[in-house]
């Protein structure tokens, strides 16, 4: 019970988040960082039962009926996942208060991002397929109102939109993929890996490129890949999360978590390493020419993503295992790195690298933070970032030349971009900012030092994180990965390979100022961008929209409901022929009461058409109404005849209140208008009539009355069986037809609020 409500805790501490605010303005970040810094604790605590074989797990049951419950599964793999999510969250939650400052929509900031954290781990928790997509599609959702946070500027929510629409596609196409791997495999994770994969069936094609789909949109690869850039509209906090240890990491996790399941086949390896090398190798070479700091270290970030999938493609012992120190270390030094230029952005109110230089003296220790996480995002000892890149070495080494040759040609380009966003802006002489700069607040600087500081020391120390990377490798495999790595292992080849990298990237560092202006030329003959290709499909998209909405809208509402009613006698008219065309005998005996009735309702519809006052009207249609009411009082439907009631009561009262409002009636339409709406609703009460009929000859399946008659009271505990439908066995329905009133009355309120407002513009 425990892990749930850690996993699950910040969904409860973003309820209370506005009263946390609103009383500790200052400490509202530290007491915040509380609830994510205590998953961690509770997961150090943990990790070492987790890490020596023995995972973590709780299961709810969530459709007993369909076998479907709401599991967590901590193994070596979530295990690291969880932790660079809850940590690094914290700080970012104690680093944002400052940086944000005053703003006024800091709550609203806080109660999102509490929200992401948990779902966050809700994903890398998860011990059934459903459930992690439950989690997934929450994390795009949340994603979308932190990039859009700046809702104000057409920036933030362009980028929020276009990340939305592509991550989702590929969420819709994932969840597709499994499905189909939850009928052939089972839907719960330990059961899906503890078989023999799906490899074999003659749908892995099919399920591989589906959840690939989500993957690749998910974690930015290519030709997914540039919503992520355009996500820097976000503020840098955010920027920091999703970037560093988070949402674009999701789609490496679940290709890990899927490993066993899909991995270690020819076309898993041409995919990943295809895509995933494409990617990597672009986005090493386009980040160090930008001049945005964000975009240097999100082009970089796409690079490292890149690698992440590369080696999961490569596989092996030393493929997984490379996988698993480079997302540590990526975490450990992206991070600082994105709040460095938050830091940089705070204090002299520009990223561009170009206006930028000498800072050191007035920034010593963001100075200090940028140096740390540079030199291990170079790739130089005793970093993490060092280990990580000797260990993919080896498994591009072991794998082929050509892996060695991609590796190596991204790894130069990142070294340039650690140069360029971490330690050019501190170099030189000082230039003019629009701000006069000066040392960030405690908090904006203690936790990216601390973050910058582990990357560090836990290369340095690379034996202690041994239970922790070799457990997580294994969980990927589902099999013993027992790799040792260290600082030194002799003069190899990927040490050879690490010290041609660091030259041959100080020889780009030298000579930037020649390679920058062909870089920027050569985007000029990038005509085929996918980018490109997405802005002339949204523009499509909207252009065939309007198209189709002219063709079936118009200003008049008697042309769409004209359009609307034809449309249902066609496709009902259909659904009629198939089964088997106009009902057969039909029985009637008739009772005077229900002649009656008929009668009236007949006589009040003809004389609302005819009539030629607008009060007569509008009399002879709540006749109709009350009419219908005693047909179901006559059927026992005493539920709707009260609703019925209401209904016509409250419609032919807000008719009168406005009758004098309305002009009187003219006789506006022609003859072969009024032709045509006499067959429209003949035509429509005929059909209803003969598909009622029909309805009551075609047995489907047994009656479903039966069983809510049979289970009403000892199942729901109600003997009225219409209210009990609506609250138990349509409760979800019940509860969608909720939320669409109250989505309504806000829309209302809203556009009361807007009207007030623009009056009490115009007024002052």
């Amino acid at each position: 019970m425990m892990l749930l409500l850690l996993i699950i805790g910040g969904l409860f501490t973003a309820l209370i988040t506005p009263v946390i605010c609103s009383r500790f303005p200052k400490k509202c970040g530290y007491l915040l960082s509380l609830q994510p810094f205590a998953v961690a604790l509770y997961l150090l605590r943990h990790a070492p039962s987790i890490t020596g074989g023995e995972p973590l797990r709780y299961k709810v049951e969530w459709l007993p009926s369909l076998g479907l419950s709401l599991s967590f599964y901590i193994d070596g793999l979530a295990l690291l996942f969880a932790l660079m999510v809850s940590i690094i969250g914290g700080v970012i939650l104690i680093y944002a208060r400052p940086y944000l400052g005053k703003h006024p929509d800091l709550t609203k900031f806080y109660v999102v991002l509490q929200i992401f954290i948990s779902a966050m781990l809700g994903v890398v928790c998860s011990g059934n397929l459903l459930g992690l997509f439950v989690f997934w599609e929450l994390t795009g959702i949340t994603s979308f109102l932190l990039i859009g946070f700046d809702h104000e500027k057409k920036s933030s929510r362009t980028a929020a939109l276009q990340a939305l629409l592509i991550t989702t596609a590929g969420s819709l196409a994932m969840f597709a993929g499994l499905l189909i791997m939850g009928q052939a495999g089972g839907f719960e994770l330990e059961t899906l890996l503890a078989g023999d994969g799906l490899q074999r069936h003659s749908l892995y094609l099919p399920i591989l490129l589906l959840v690939l789909a989500g993957a690749f949109t998910k974690s930015a690869q290519f030709p997914f890949h540039f919503w992520l850039p355009r996500a820097m509209a976000a503020p840098t906090p955010i920027s920091a999360y999703l970037h560093s240890a988070t949402m674009v990491k999701l789609g490496v996790f679940l290709l890990a978590r899927l490993y066993p399941v899909l991995g270690e086949t020819a076309y898993w390896e041409l995919l990943l390493m295809g895509f995933g090398g494409a990617t990597m190798i672009m986005g090493g070479w386009r980040s160090p020419f930008q001049d945005d700091l964000k975009a240097v270290l999100a082009y970089s970030t796409l690079s490292v993503l890149g690698m992440l999938v590369f080696a999961l493609g490569m596989g092996g012992p030393y493929g997984l295992t490379a996988m698993v120190l480079l997302t540590l270390a990526h975490s450990l030094y992206k991070a600082p790195l994105f709040l460095v230029a938050g830091n940089l952005d705070h204090e002299t109110g520009t990223r561009s690298i170009a206006a930028l230089s000498g800072l050191r003296d007035k920034l010593p220790l963001t100075f200090a933070v940028g140096l740390t996480a540079s030199v291990s995002m170079i790739g130089l000892p005793p970093t993490l970032g060092f280990v990580s890149k000797e260990v993919l070495l080896e498994a591009a080494w072991k794998h082929s030349p050509l892996a060695v040759t991609a590796i190596t040609v991204t790894a130069i380009g990142l070294v340039a971009a650690a140069w360029t966003a971490g330690l050019k802006p501190f170099r030189g002489p000082p230039k003019p900012t629009p701000r006069s700069p000066h040392e960030a607040p405690a908090p904006m600087w203690s936790g990216p030092l601390v973050l910058a500081l582990g990357g560090l020391l836990l290369g340095a120390a690379v034996g202690l994180l041994k239970p922790l990377y070799q457990a997580a490798a294994s969980a990927v495999s589902q099999d013993t990965v027992a790799v040792s790595v260290s600082l030194w292992h002799g003069f190899t080849p990927p040490l050879f390979t690490s010290m041609s990298i660091l030259l041959m990237g100080a020889v780009v560092i030298a000579s930037f100022d020649k390679l920058s202006p062909l870089m920027k030329l050569s985007l000029h003959f990038d005509r085929i961008r996918p980018s490109r290709i997405y802005l002339k499909c949204f523009d499509a998209l909207f252009a065939f929209a309007a198209r189709i909405t002219r063709m079936v809208q118009s200003d008049s509402l008697g042309v769409n409901l004209s359009i609307i009613l034809w449309t249902f006698l066609l496709l009902g008219g259909g659904v009629l022929w198939r089964l088997g065309g106009l009902p057969g005998q039909v029985t009637w005996e008739p009772k005077w009461l229900e002649i009656v009735l008929g009668s009236l309702m007949a006589a009040a519809a003809l004389g609302a058409v005819f009539a030629k006052a607008f009060m007569g009207s509008a009399i002879l249609l709540g006749m109709v109404g009350f009419s219908m009411s005693a047909v179901f009082m006559l059927y026992g439907a005493v539920d709707l005849a009260i609703t019925q009631i209401v209904v016509d009561t409250l419609t032919v009262l807000m008719l009168v209140l406005v009758v004098h409002k309305l002009p009187h009636f003219k006789n506006l339409s022609r003859a072969r208008n009024k032709l045509h709406d006499a067959i429209l609703s003949i035509s429509c009460g005929l059909f209803v009539t003969l598909l009622i009929l029909k309805a009551e000859q075609v047995d489907f399946q047994q009656s479903i009355s039966v069983f809510y008659n049979d289970h009403s009271v000892p199942d729901a505990y109600g003997r009225n069986i219409v209210n009990v439908i609506l609250v138990d066995f349509r409760a979800l329905d019940t509860l969608g037809e909720i939320t669409v009133l109250a989505t309504a009355a806000m829309g209302v309120i809203l556009l009361l609020r807007g009207n007030n407002d623009k009056r009490g513009g115009e007024t002052s």
